[in-house]
């Protein structure tokens, strides 16, 4: 897009939208037509389909741990295929139902004890639902129990004809431009995504309570997080921690809807998930040369070989534990070039 200042915001790579008629944002794409805006029947779209920050995500790494024998490895939940019950138990996603006997028992709560986070979110469900392009049902302790249609926002149903890869509910829902409509999660980035930024007050949990079912909830409800490890203190003269932010005193940096409490909860699940499957597939394209086929050749002829094949092979890795284990071939087939 020319406005490519609506990437950004205060010189950070904008990561959501507070307004439907501003702050444009896109995930990469060529603009054959030249129009500004992505055309999806003639611009391309590149790289992973999410905006630029969410991309970045999935483009750094830290120094890994040395591994021996020894090593404890934690597993990861391949999240394109988890089933309900392991994407609700992933850390912060799905609370418990204690604080409804305890309010005190929430996960996330202020000094007051008025829940942050609690039962009433399932944000399981909105990334099943963004996953496989559908409308999962919350759980039964969660209220309202709307579903988010990632599909389509604007039909109840699917119609029986319709493939809902060519439906752009991703687009319309989270107002990211150029997102990629396929199911699936092709990075762990792309679960920022899981957004619905301009649902209406008053729909999926109110002003009180809002987006129980998305990623991003804690920095849409206008309060600054007062939690370790989530927003960081506010500090006066002399490094002396400031005590007045609000009534009660909270030792929090009073900024709401901040990036920390953007990041809170994709934080918490961010090193427990992959798109990494035990099963993929190889394919690959054999040339055979004969010495006819290279002796003679001028530097502008091209070297065409007597024998040309192409195969694909489908690989389980599942069974490797140990040194010398050998992943189990699934298919090995010929392929038409």
């Amino acid at each position: 897009p020319v406005n490519s200042f609506a990437l950004l915001d205060r010189s950070h790579l904008r990561v959501s939208r507070t307004n439907p008629s501003s702050n444009l944002l896109y995930a990469p794409f060529v603009d054959v037509g030249n129009s500004d805006a992505f055309e999806p029947d003639e611009d391309e779209r590149r790289g992973l389909g999410v905006p630029h920050a969410m991309a970045l995500l999935s483009s750094i790494s830290t120094k890994g741990v040395p591994i021996d024998e020894q090593t404890p490895i934690s597993g990861l939940v391949y999240i394109n295929t988890a089933p309900e019950p392991d994407v609700s138990v992933l850390p912060g996603l799905t609370p418990t139902t204690d604080s409804i006997v305890a309010p005190s028992a929430a996960w996330m709560v202020d000094p007051t004890l008025v829940a942050y986070h609690d039962h009433r979110s399932d944000i399981g469900a909105g990334v099943r639902s963004y996953r496989d392009k559908s409308a999962a049902r919350p759980r039964l302790a969660n209220p309202a129990r709307e579903a988010i249609p990632f599909y389509d926002p604007g039909a109840v149903t699917v119609p029986v004809d319709m493939n809902p890869e060519d439906l752009f509910g991703r687009a319309a829902l989270t107002g990211f431009e150029a997102i990629r409509e396929h199911s699936g999660v092709l990075s762990t980035g792309e679960l920022m995504a899981v957004s619905a930024p301009f649902t209406p007050p008053g729909g999926l949990g109110g002003a009180f309570y809002p987006q129980p079912l998305l990623m991003g909830r804690l920095a849409v409800d206008g309060r600054s997080l007062d939690l370790d490890g989530v927003d960081p203190m506010r500090y006066g003269a002399n490094g002396s921690v400031s005590e007045a932010v609000g009534s009660p005193s909270l030792l929090d940096d009073g900024i709401a809807d901040d990036y920390d409490e953007q990041f809170a909860l994709y934080n918490g699940v961010a090193n427990s998930l992959t798109t990494r499957s035990d099963v993929y597939a190889i394919w690959f394209v054999m040339h055979g040369y004969a010495r006819d086929d290279v002796e003679g050749l001028r530097p502008q002829d091209p070297m065409t070989p007597s024998v040309a094949r192409r195969y694909l092979i489908i690989v389980d890795r599942s069974n490797v534990r140990r040194a010398g284990d050998r992943a189990r071939v699934l298919l090995f087939d010929e392929l038409p070039l």
